[in-house]
């Protein structure tokens, strides 16, 4: 790191973070402490000496731990992995909720409190709930959680593993809503949970309390699309955005664009 950052001094450098270091968290244990220390240390001085000219993070998380460190620090949004695929395919049932879930769902993540808020969600409804998993996962565990509580609380499930890019972009399209297991204060982040708000779904997400809360937030044009089920009151608002018209969608690679070009001139 030394070395790099000595060949970008005087340099129009850009420094993004996408992760931070570990263990800045209530919950973190002593070694994950240790390693983050070392991490944070390596990242500060690297910083110190290559001095770049912006720096930008996408999540609320990383931008709390750097301006702790009196890093000036921007937000940039991540933009969304799945274009809008223009289709005369999509087929919504007016009897269920088909909740979308794009990604892998993480592991670490409270499987019973969400299965507990999507069934006092059908039952305000009256409507089945399906669950479907969009695209390919990288590993099962989070995916066993899920067919858990769809076996305690009588919910439909499907599975679609990898799809073309335009497949998805339709999965999305007929789905109710989405829920995203990426932590709250981490969300921004996740290219999967971005293109669920950029094709203008509600999304459920769940705040660890890994982040203060004045430090959080939500990308603009997506404020009123999230939802937490650490929230009572969410079940009722999120009927409430239900009932209004589907967002169009929203273009995030252009938005980006346009925010670096803004950034750099």
């Amino acid at each position: 790191l030394n070395l790099l950052a000595r060949k970008l001094q005087n340099k129009r450098v850009h420094l993004n973070f996408h992760e931070i270091w570990v263990g800045a968290y209530p919950r973190a244990s002593l070694k994950e402490k240790g390693i983050g220390w070392l991490q944070k240390n390596l990242i500060l001085d690297f910083i110190k000496k290559s001095k770049p000219a912006w720096i930008t993070s996408s999540n609320a998380a990383a931008l709390d731990r750097l301006k702790r460190r009196d890093v000036p620090t921007r937000f940039l949004y991540l933009f969304g992995n799945i274009p809008y695929a223009a289709t005369t395919k999509v087929i919504i049932n007016a009897h269920t909720l088909k909740i979308a879930f794009f990604g892998t769902p993480y592991a670490d993540f409270p499987y019973n409190k969400l299965g507990d808020f999507l069934s006092n969600l059908s039952k305000a409804c009256e409507k089945k709930i399906e669950i479907v998993l969009i695209g390919r996962q990288r590993e099962d565990a989070g995916c066993d959680h899920l067919y858990s509580i769809c076996k305690k609380n009588d919910f439909l499930i499907e599975r679609t593993n990898e799809l073309s890019t335009d497949l998805i972009s339709e999965k999305l399209q007929e789905s109710t809503f989405g829920v995203s297991t990426t932590p709250y204060d981490v969300i921004g982040k996740s290219g999967a949970t971005a293109a669920m708000l950029e094709h203008g779904l509600a999304v459920l997400a769940y705040d660890d309390g890994d982040t203060p809360k004045k430090s959080l937030f939500i990308h603009h044009p997506f404020k009123d699309q999230i939802f937490l089920i650490n929230n009572q009151s969410s079940v009722d608002e999120l009927i409430h955005y239900l009932e209004k018209p589907r967002k169009c969608f929203f273009d995030g690679v252009a938005h980006t664009a346009n925010k670096m070009l803004d950034l750099v001139c």
